[in-house]
């Protein structure tokens, strides 16, 4: 006798909108942000249903199952919010005119605006310089790859590790005594 099985062809809504996984939903999005909490789960409907393309689960074992891709998708949202600490925002307003008592001249007028994440790269390179002693030379290292380019900025502490050829854990405490360091 063949157990029923679940795949990404046969998975309803409903099947993930039941009162077990409603359950698991509250339980495991209890922490995150209100006003992130409808993303993070679309996320997580998501990748439910990418694994379900992949493989088929047995009907009793769809909760746990769908639990365990909940709490990584929880903990991915955890380390994006964390490398992401602030935001800033750049307006730009720029015309080329004047005017001429009420009337204005015929010129170029644009907005340009940008939100960007993260802090001010000269605030955290002073910091990091004023205080390079609290530093190993390994997490050193790992903190001027960072700052040295742009590009090193968008990669995640594991790909910096890789770079480096380091452990990383080095990488991982580095920046935790950045964000302390710019925190107080």
């Amino acid at each position: 006798m063949t157990a029923a099985t679940i795949n990404a062809n046969n998975i309803t809504m409903e099947l993930l909108t039941t009162t077990s996984m409603n359950k698991i939903f509250n339980f495991e999005l209890f922490k995150v942000k209100l006003q992130d909490k409808e993303d993070v789960k679309q996320d997580c409907i998501i990748r439910i249903l990418s694994a379900l393309k992949k493989q088929e689960v047995p009907v009793e074992k769809l909760p746990a199952f769908c639990q365990t891709i909940i709490k990584r998708t929880v903990v991915d949202y955890y380390r994006k919010t964390n490398r992401k600490i602030d935001q800033n925002s750049t307006t730009v307003f720029f015309c080329d005119g004047y005017e001429d008592g009420h009337e204005q001249s015929a010129g170029e007028c644009f907005l340009a605006e940008s939100d960007d994440y993260g802090f001010e790269v000269t605030e955290i390179r002073t910091d990091f310089e004023n205080n390079r002693t609290r530093f190993t030379p390994t997490e050193q290292a790992a903190i001027e790859f960072m700052l040295s380019n742009y590009t090193s900025m968008s990669m995640s502490l594991a790909e910096i590790a890789e770079e480096l050829k380091i452990h990383k854990s080095h990488t991982t405490r580095a920046f935790q005594k950045l964000r302390q360091l710019y925190r107080s």
